[in-house]
Order: structure tokens, then C-alpha cells, then sequence
């Protein structure tokens, strides 16, 4: 029996040294831990819509304020295939050093099913225009 896993949250760690700007040096080591935890779970990352660092800390003195991705949302293949138009919004960040995350199960465009038919003059032109009204 396959489950659906969606996994949500502040992780406490970046899967890529990418997915931090500033501070310290980058601990590739546990960046390549934390990649390899996900890819032996069989996660996938769902990606994610605005800003790119989801957290950001302090600034030492001495060096460039930190900015990092600890907060993501992972799935398996289960969860995937049952929401394939999941989209994951990075929130603004109130009062607080992250970033809230939020999916979305279906895409904002989806919820309104009464759209107006919009016609593009441009599909007159196309050589099988005719045959498509006469079938319709």
C-alpha cells in the first residue's frame, strides 16, 4: 500500500551550498548529508514561489548578514502524482527570522471555472481553422 508523505517545515539544514548567501563558510559536508537523507527517502523537492533564502540570521561582526533555505516542502512519488498542481508560496516574513511556506493544492488560476471564452484573432490563420469550427 503506497501513502502519500508531504513533508513541511524548517529543517535546520540546506541540501546545497546554493541555498545560502553570506556568513560563514558553507559546510558542504552536511549540506551532501542532508541532500543524501532526502534522495534516500525518496523525497521530492516541490520547489517554491518568491523570495530564494527563507531564513535570515544574524549579522556578526565582520562578516555579511546570513541569509539561508532551511524551510522547504518535501513529498514522495504517492503524494506527487495525487497533487500535481501543488505550488508552494514563500509567505512575507512578520516578526520573526523565517519565512512561513505555504502549499497550495491547486493552482490560483484553477479555482475560477467560469472564465470567459477568449478568442485570438490569430487562430483564423492557422490552415486547419475551418475543418475545427465545421467538427465543433
Amino acid at each position: 500500500m503506497n501513502e502519500d508523505w508531504l513533508l513541511l517545515g524548517d529543517f535546520n539544514e540546506i541540501a546545497c551550498p546554493s541555498e545560502k548567501k553570506g556568513g560563514g563558510r558553507t559546510d558542504t559536508q552536511a549540506c551532501r548529508k542532508f541532500a543524501n537523507w532526502i534522495n534516500n527517502c525518496s523525497l521530492i523537492y516541490l520547489g517554491h514561489v518568491g523570495t530564494k533564502y527563507t531564513w535570515r540570521g544574524p549579522k556578526w561582526e565582520g562578516q555579511e548578514r546570513v541569509f539561508k533555505r532551511p524551510d522547504r516542502a518535501l513529498a514522495n512519488a504517492p503524494w506527487r502524482t495525487s497533487y500535481p498542481e501543488a505550488r508552494v508560496d514563500v509567505l512575507t516574513r512578520i516578526q520573526s527570522d523565517h519565512h512561513p511556506i505555504m502549499v497550495s493544492l491547486e493552482p490560483p488560476n484553477s479555482r475560477t471555472s467560469n472564465r470567459p471564452f477568449r478568442y485570438e484573432a490569430m487562430w483564423r490563420l492557422h490552415p486547419e481553422f475551418p475543418e475545427f469550427i465545421q467538427e465543433r
